[in-house]
């Protein structure tokens, strides 16, 4: 057998396959190298998918012209110097393999300048030769063309999905990188069209930019921190779910990644909360030791580990829990007050100051046709705006033709300089709101103190009126909550009382399960479940709390050892879906005539302020009607 030892352009393309699978990759690779150059705003523009080109520019430090060649070498890195620095990576990137394998595929133009160098350098690298280099003009920082992305490696260019495909799984991408970077400025383009533009003022801003309104209305603020490690974000209301994890994003000392053990810590401390097929929203950032965690697992740097994997889980369960606990989830059919008049001020501003950006415009030669830009101005300002606005442009159709694009770039100067001069009050009005939303959720609304019973409506809804407001409320669903809670806080403290079994429960495992249940076996315990070991690799079931007595032991522990390596089959997941069917069961139900006293008792019990106002299942308890609501229904008041 004869060795052959591959030439560069060979292994460098096979290099490539393992970092550059797809254009999000070399997305990712570049964005990050603005991020880990010190840049504050950041440029992003793909064309045909990022399969035609990808250009990103940024402010950053620069690479200076001896180094710029280096920068392309295979494993030439600035982020590490010695073996040790692989043990507390801190940088985004740090293998030295991204520009190297990229280049190797596509034709690559970089304009780069340092500070304390007068003029910049233009490097052309074509297949991962260097074609050209020469000094230019450059303001400090860095421009990274790709062009053609995988055209001298067709295989990988017919595998690639089409440029659509492709565009979304970049703008995924986008999204989730904007969010772990609040405060960074950032826009992001496709084929000229924009998409995202964000002012670096926080994750609420990012995520209201890229969610929406709607979204930013139902999010909840996680802060918690615990043994220095803290968990910052947002998570969506449980009655603002979704049905699928793609909503969900995950950064890792502002690292975006993926990891199992989080979306299963943030669904079990949903449980009785969300409904059952359903996901929450959120956007969180674990920050921690770097020594503590392992970012050189796998060829992208999208999955990570913890070196305490159990202690990170509880951590992240607790400060979810903790969070939804405390939110309102009383249904108000109507914009709160304090929230519409907040939400009016901020559209008057947005409107006002639109109206001056375009009268601005039309006193400046630089008129140019406005509509092309709604796209652009609706993502900026203000979404309602635009469509009602009638520009009036009389200049000639070729008089504009030929100084479109002169004009398009004096338009996107002028705008961008007025919109970064206001958008720190806008943005501090967003902030504010998500804050007041906040605080408004911690209220305790005591609706259920110095209330009038008005009566039962279709045997199931109780009416009660206080404080000029009608409230609706599922009398199973209330009871249902209460007797959950009970069970939980009984069992929790080892006060509900356990039932013996006649013939105690025996059942064998393997090595694995053996290990599993062997850690579980005090939360088991602390639960009511009476459980040992019984000789090798077998365990004894001696008694259940009361409210477990008619499980099926059997099916139960199936369940728990049916997927070990998942965190979602934690033991403690079952046990509060079995409470929860257990509470279901016992709570009255639709249809039964409950008394004004039987009425005052259920609704007596919800005055501490910890109650949450969810079913287990995740279904609302209660429905507000606001008097002013009311009467509009009826034209009392306009």
């Amino acid at each position: 057998m004869k060795i052959n030892v591959l030439p560069s352009e060979i292994y460098n393309k096979i290099s490539a396959g393992e970092v550059v699978e797809r254009p999000a990759n070399v997305v990712k690779e570049l964005v990050e190298n603005s991020i880990d150059g010190g840049a504050t705003k950041i440029n992003i523009e793909i064309f045909g998918g990022g399969i035609k080109k990808i250009i990103v520019s940024d402010n950053g430090c620069g690479i200076s012209s001896d180094d710029i060649e280096k920068a392309f070498l295979p494993h030439s890195t600035s982020k590490i110097t010695k073996e040790e620095d692989l043990y507390s990576i801190s940088s985004l990137g740090f293998r030295g393999e991204a520009l190297a394998s990229i280049s190797a595929v596509s034709k690559i133009e970089i304009y780069s300048k340092v500070e304390d160098e007068p003029t910049g350098t233009l490097l052309k690298i074509n297949g991962g030769k260097i074609e050209e280099k020469r000094e230019i003009g450059f303001e400090t920082g860095t421009r990274l063309v790709v062009n053609d992305l995988f055209y001298n490696t067709p295989v990988r260019l017919k595998f690639l999905k089409k440029p659509k495909s492709e565009e979304l799984e970049i703008t995924n991408l986008m999204a989730k990188i904007i969010m772990a970077n609040p405060q960074i400025s950032f826009k992001y383009y496709v084929d000229e069209k924009v998409i995202y533009t964000t002012f670096g003022n926080g994750l609420a801003e990012a995520m209201y930019i890229i969610y929406g309104k709607e979204t930013y209305n139902n999010l909840l603020e996680v802060n918690y921190e615990q043994d220095n490690i803290n968990v910052f974000g947002y998570i969506a209301k449980p009655t603002f779910s979704k049905p699928n994890r793609s909503y969900q994003t995950l950064f890792v000392n502002g690292r975006v990644v993926t990891n199992y053990m989080v979306s299963a810590a943030v669904q079990d401390a949903l449980e009785g909360y969300i409904m059952k097929g359903k996901f929450p929203l959120y956007a969180l950032n674990i920050t921690l030791p770097f020594n503590t965690v392992d970012v050189n697992v796998h060829p992208t740097k999208q999955e990570v580990k913890f070196e305490y994997p159990n202690k990170i889980y509880s951590i992240i369960n607790n400060a979810i829990f903790k969070t939804v606990s405390k939110a309102n989830y009383i249904q108000n059919t109507e914009i709160n007050q304090q929230e519409k008049s907040l939400k009016n001020e901020i559209e008057i501003n947005e409107k006002n100051k639109y109206l001056n950006l375009i009268k601005n415009i039309k006193n400046t030669d630089n008129n140019i046709e406005l509509k092309s830009n709604e796209n652009f101005l609706s993502k900026i300002i203000s979404e309602k705006y635009i469509n009602s606005l009638e520009i009036n442009n009389t200049k000639n159709n070729e008089k504009e033709e030929k100084h479109e694009e002169n004009n398009k770039n004096k338009f996107d100067n002028f705008i961008f300089k007025e919109i970064e001069i206001n958008s720190e009050i806008i943005s501090e009005k967003k902030q504010e709101n998500i804050q007041n939303n906040y605080k408004i959720s911690q209220e305790n609304f005591n609706i259920f103190k110095n209330y009038k019973i008005i009566g039962i409506l279709f045997k199931t809804y109780i009416l009660i009126e206080n404080e000029n407001c009608l409230f609706i409320i599922d009398q199973h669903a209330a009871h249902e909550r209460q007797l959950y809670d009970k069970y939980m806080a009984e069992m929790e403290n080892n006060k509900i009382p356990n039932q013996q079994l006649l013939t105690p429960f025996v059942f064998t495992t393997n090595f694995k399960e053996t290990l599993f249940l062997n850690e579980n076996l005090k939360l088991l315990q602390n639960f009511g479940i009476e459980i040992s070991e019984f000789g090798e690799n077998s365990f004894k079931v001696s008694s259940v709390p009361m409210v477990l007595a008619n499980i099926n032991l059997s099916d139960f522990f199936s369940n728990i050892l049916n997927d070990i390596s998942s965190y979602l089959k934690k033991p403690i997941s079952f046990l509060k879906d079995i409470i929860a069917r257990a509470a279901c069961r016992a709570a009255v139900k639709a249809g039964d005539n409950l008394t004004d006293v039987e009425i005052e008792k259920l609704l007596s019990k919800f005055n501490d302020e910890d109650n949450v106002l969810l079913c287990p299942h995740g279904r609302p308890i209660i429905i507000k009607f606001n008097k002013t609501e009311i009467e509009k229904w009826f034209k009392r008041i306009v």
